[in-house]
């Protein structure tokens, strides 16, 4: 599980850095959604919900690093809660979409191995 969240950690805030310098930070933030999508239907599929109440936890530090941070990242400047609003309803549109997906796959692969035992 911390190797797990080092990795995501690293990954995130290695985006959040690069597109940053290239001043593409919208696209790192899609990016970093839509990595949120990837694992949250990669670890509902595995029925891991403990790392996702994880990756939830580190994004609220990510997001308060964005937030905070005025000469690192520049992302989020202060009293600028729409778009404050916007990330956060982003990440978390993508992550109920990853779990949701997820989910119905996990039901949808133990239904036809169910069907090849019969």
């Amino acid at each position: 599980m911390l190797l797990f969240l080092w990795g995501f950690i690293t990954i995130v805030f290695g985006i959040a850095y690069l597109f940053q310098i290239l001043n593409l930070t919208l696209i790192g933030l899609e990016l970093v959604a839509i990595l949120l999508l990837f694992l949250s239907f990669w670890e509902s599929k595995k029925g891991r919900y403990s790392r996702i109440i994880a990756m939830n936890i580190v994004m609220v530090f990510v997001i308060g690093v964005l937030y905070y941070s005025q000469h690192t990242f520049t992302y989020i400047q202060h009293h600028d809660t729409e778009k404050l609003l916007v990330i956060i309803g982003g990440f978390i549109i993508s992550q109920v979409m990853g779990i949701f997906w997820g989910i119905q796959f996990y039901k949808q692969q133990k239904k036809s191995n169910k069907n090849k035992k019969s």
